[in-house]
């Protein structure tokens, strides 16, 4: 049996039942391997580092804490050269008048990328070829 007019989709032909059929068959095939392929590699994703996390034995991190590699490098160094360090910074500032980032030739290029970029986006809102309600 043919349906007597497209389907409604802009069709220029007329489909069987049966076709019809067939090719909602083939969407919601195509949906739901998508949605495995999705799942799987968020669950891949997220699994892997955990298993990762379950095979390290606690105490054998050969990485020292944080706070142990801090207070090792403030150890060794002396009053000497942290006071020698203080000068050098404080020599080196007044050097450089920081005027803020946008008065810098990159913050000017930063701010004209970030113009271009709303730009471009307004005019493709408004100059769209796709003249659907939805959108």
């Amino acid at each position: 049996m043919h349906i007597l007019g497209p389907i409604g989709r802009g069709s220029p032909r007329s489909f069987t039942f049966l076709e019809e059929k067939a090719l909602e068959f083939a969407k919601k095939k195509r949906d739901r391997l998508l949605a495995l392929v999705v799942a799987g590699s968020f669950l891949i994703g997220t699994a892997a580092p955990a298993r990762a996390a379950e095979n390290m034995a606690p105490g054998l991190d050969p990485r020292p804490t944080l706070t142990e590699a801090a207070s090792g490098k403030v150890e060794a160094l002396s009053n000497e050269a942290l006071a020698a360090t203080a000068v050098q910074t404080a020599a080196a500032a007044p050097a450089e008048n920081s005027g803020g980032f946008f008065k810098s030739g990159k913050g000017k290029a930063a701010m004209v990328l970030m113009i271009a970029a709303v730009g471009i986006t307004v005019f493709s809102k408004y100059h769209d070829r796709v003249k659907s309600v939805i959108r």
